[in-house]
This record gives structure tokens, sequence and C-alpha cells, in this order.
């Protein structure tokens, strides 16, 4: 399984494929800020779907695309329509959902064995007062 940098390297050697433009900065359009990309001198538009592995946006009004341009004088990627925590692939979805699941896991053992530890000096004090009786 790729770890999440490896997926994200795959996903730039693509780009990387597809033009040679540089940004010097990055904006994420989400809702009701698609109209800003407007202001850009588009260069390049790369739809999220034409890149292996990247996720795709589902939510309307979210574009799913990159566009590379100029913002006034300043070369900018745009991010078009942002992919959301509960989107991506099923192998991510359940991914994350294994990492919960592991981390309630690992919590639960923890509270497990404070609650012994808590127990055990209980019961030695109680032991120490029957002894003194």
């Amino acid at each position: 399984m790729s770890t999440q940098f490896d997926k994200l390297e795959k996903c730039y050697e693509y780009c990387k494929t597809v033009t040679d433009f540089i940004p010097r900065v990055g904006l994420i359009l989400g809702s009701g800020l698609g109209g800003y990309a407007k202001n850009m001198k588009v260069v390049k538009e790369i739809s999220y779907d034409q890149i292996p592995g990247f996720p795709v946006s589902t939510v309307q009004g979210h574009d799913g695309k990159f566009l590379l341009g100029y913002i006034g004088k300043v070369p900018a990627m745009v991010m078009k329509g942002r992919v959301t925590c509960y989107e991506g692939t099923l192998e991510d979805r359940a991914n994350r959902i294994e990492q919960r699941r592991q981390k309630y896991s690992e919590y639960e053992q923890k509270c497990l064995e404070e609650i012994e530890q808590l127990t055990k000096q209980r019961d030695e004090a109680l032991e120490k007062q029957e002894v003194k009786k």
C-alpha cells in the first residue's frame, strides 16, 4: 500500500508530463469561490479525473480541475473545486476508517490498563486498611 506522499508524488509526476508551467502560489477554491478563477489568465487546465490516483470532487459546484496560469503577473495554480475528506477512492476511505479503528483500539487499551492499575492500587489500599485493624 502506498503512502500519501507516494500517491502525491505520482500525481505530481503526471502533471509534469502535461505541462512545464511552474506556479509560485497555490489557491484552493471551494463552494462559492469558483468565480475567482475568472481573474486568471489560464494557460493550462488539468481535470482531476485525468490525474491517475487523484480523487475526483463530487460536490456540486466544485469543478474538479487545476487551473494553471497568472493572477496579475504571479504564476499560480488554482484548485477549482476542492476534494473533501469524505471523497476519494474506496481504498482511501477504508484506510481512514481502519486508522480510526486502530486509534480507538489503542485508546480503549490504555483506558483498560489505567482501570486495571487503579483497581490494583485500590485493592492494595484496602488490604493495608485491613492489616491495620
